[in-house]
């Protein structure tokens, strides 16, 4: 009889434990996610692209890893992207390999395109999104073509 009360009292603690956790982020939030950032990012709010990203975050583009950490540094320079042809970016997937209740870990395939209607670039990037509060955030990006730039010096 005791180990079927000591059995029962596992059962639910686990079950309660399970119940009182947060909910998983879910797909439609990170896709939502997404969906703004190539939103902003296509519109050039340069304040709406970058209050996506957490400060701090480490980016890891092309061959050089960093870590941002001050709240001036530019995230984005769409004046350089600009003249390289850059008209505006498509996102073609994404990929969620991970989700948590305050982490999900997603790869997304990108398109950019040229002011000639021209493909200028299909690249994978992968991003560590962390939740504070009811939003996310970028913690992590890491970007798998080269040379990938988003208009401003890596080093």
């Amino acid at each position: 009889m005791r180990k079927i009360v000591l059995l029962i009292t596992i059962i639910f603690s686990i079950l309660s434990n399970l119940a009182s956790a947060g909910e998983l982020i879910d797909k439609k939030e990170i896709h939502t996610f997404f969906e703004d950032l190539v939103l902003k990012f296509n519109n050039q709010d340069v304040k709406g692209y970058e209050a996506l990203l957490m400060i701090p975050h480490a980016r890891h583009i092309a061959d050089q890893v960093t870590f941002v950490s001050d709240k001036s540094t530019p995230l984005v320079n769409f004046d350089q992207l600009r003249e390289l042809g850059w008209e505006k970016s498509l996102l073609r997937k994404t990929h969620i390999f991970y989700s948590s209740e305050t982490k999900a870990f997603v790869n997304v395939d990108w398109t950019r395109m040229g002011t000639n209607g021209k493909v200028l670039q299909d690249f994978t990037a992968f991003y560590e999104l962390t939740k504070l509060g009811d939003s996310l955030k970028i913690t992590y990006i890491s970007a798998a073509d080269t040379p990938l730039t988003i208009g401003i010096d890596e080093s």
